[in-house]
């Protein structure tokens, strides 16, 4: 049985798989994750490695699931920093 391939075409875009040669498309995703976590658990894990944010901690996660080229992370609300953990609890 031959390797099989497969073409899907959308406006502006082109995404082929199989053995013939083609050139390789970046593709960008941008998603937003809510989640919760308690507060313990947020400033042990923040304490335990030095200049660790949440936005860097995401990063980490996806990185290590996924292998992406580029990672942004971006915490909206909610605490970033141990720093700013603190002042949140004080």
């Amino acid at each position: 049985m031959g390797a099989r391939s497969w073409a899907v075409e959308l406006p502006g875009f082109a995404f082929r798989s199989g053995e013939e040669d083609t050139d390789s498309m970046d593709v960008k995703i941008k998603v937003s994750v809510d989640f919760t976590v308690s507060s313990t658990a947020l400033e042990d894990a923040l304490a335990e490695y030095d200049e660790l944010t949440v936005a860097g901690l995401i990063r980490e996660i996806i990185d290590k699931a996924v292998a992406c080229d580029e990672i942004r992370a971006r915490v909206e609300e909610g605490p970033n920093t141990l720093e700013e953990y603190d002042q949140l609890v004080s």
